[in-house]
């Protein structure tokens, strides 16, 4: 159970140990609005230590994938054992803007429980611009959701499934979701990447260990 002040956001970051959690990682540390704390789950892998403590190391004794991984961490919310007042979404491969933190607290005063950023997919604005609604395809991990709204309807990701980020969100909004999107692009993708192990040279520390 985390102690003192809820943070204003919790980032969710399943990974596989690749090195280019580094970059996610100073991504968060690089925010403008310190207000947030990070939670890291190593998916088959024996975690290393935590850099700092704004950023809590988990372990996965099985391979299960990302939507599995960011399913664990959202049942630590469902039971208690985590609090904070938003929920956001980051891969291992990508990044923050340096405003992310800052831009989503902006948009939350408003009468909102998802805030969509988009982000670019080569030369792809994601959603397309002047989009207004969720549509398939058109949308990717780039969000936040008000705890609260989680907490009541304890929504979880389909696991493996081909656009589960879609799905996640989608389902949100079935279940009376208001849904804000932003073309504010705060949220990098810096690539597409297969969900499997690294070799011992691409590993985030040389120190971790596959189970």
């Amino acid at each position: 159970m985390m102690k003192n002040t809820q943070p204003f956001v919790a980032i969710i970051i399943p990974t596989l140990g690749r090195s280019s959690l580094q970059r996610a990682i100073d991504s968060l540390n690089r925010q403008t609005d310190k207000d947030w704390t990070g939670l890291v789950m190593f998916d088959g892998i024996k975690s290393p230590k935590s850099p700092n403590k704004k950023i809590q190391f988990f372990d996965c004794e099985k391979q299960r994938g990302a939507g599995s991984v960011r399913n664990q961490l959202l049942e630590l919310f469902y039971q208690s054992k985590i609090m904070s007042k938003w929920i956001a979404f980051l891969d291992d491969d990508d990044e923050f803007k340096n405003t992310y933190v800052e831009k989503l607290k902006t948009h939350s005063k408003k009468d909102v429980d998802v805030v969509l950023f988009s982000f670019l997919k080569g030369r792809t604005s994601v959603p397309s611009p002047k989009t207004t609604e969720l549509i398939r395809h058109n949308v990717g991990i780039s969000y936040a959701v008000r705890t609260t709204f989680l907490l009541k309807h304890t929504i979880l990701f389909e696991e493996k499934r081909r656009m589960e980020d879609y799905e996640f969100i989608h389902e949100c909004e079935k279940q009376g979701a208001n849904v804000f999107i932003t073309h504010d692009e705060q949220y990098i993708m810096n690539g597409i990447s297969r969900w499997r192990k690294p070799d011992k040279e691409h590993c985030y520390q040389n120190n971790i260990k596959f189970m």
